[in-house]
């Protein structure tokens, strides 16, 4: 018999599972509104960290020529890891472009959960 996995969808779910205090719920909300500045400088960060870590899969796929054979596999290695950071800040990029909307002049939530892939534990049911 196969177990099945849940999501925790909510801080509450998360106090129950005994992986968060109730004290510090309180830092994990997300902010109701954001000036174009703040909104703006994760924007820029996001929009440099992606590339930076698929240039540097790039990187460490191309240099596996000039390195003795037996560091090649520790490259491969870094390429793979890098790219799935990359592919995660790229969904996480994604979704705070939608999870904020620019009205009279300041962003504020638009309602759709931000970075909801991340914020969620998966758990399995006590059977």
């Amino acid at each position: 018999m196969t177990p099945t996995f849940q999501l925790a969808s909510s801080l509450s779910d998360l106090v129950i599972l005994g992986l968060l205090n109730e004290d510090n719920t309180s830092r994990l909300s997300t902010a109701r509104s954001l000036s174009t500045s703040q909104f703006n400088l994760i924007y820029n960060a996001f929009s440099l960290a992606i590339p930076a870590m698929f240039g540097s899969a790039l990187f460490f796929l191309s240099a596996q020529a000039q390195v003795a054979q037996k560091y090649r596999l520790a490259l491969v290695i870094s390429a793979v890891l890098v790219s799935i950071a990359g592919y995660h800040y790229f969904r996480i990029f994604d979704s705070w472009g939608a999870a904020y909307s620019l009205q009279n002049g300041v962003y504020t939530l638009t309602g759709v959960p931000f970075n909801l892939e991340c914020n969620s534990v998966i758990r399995s049911p006590m059977s």
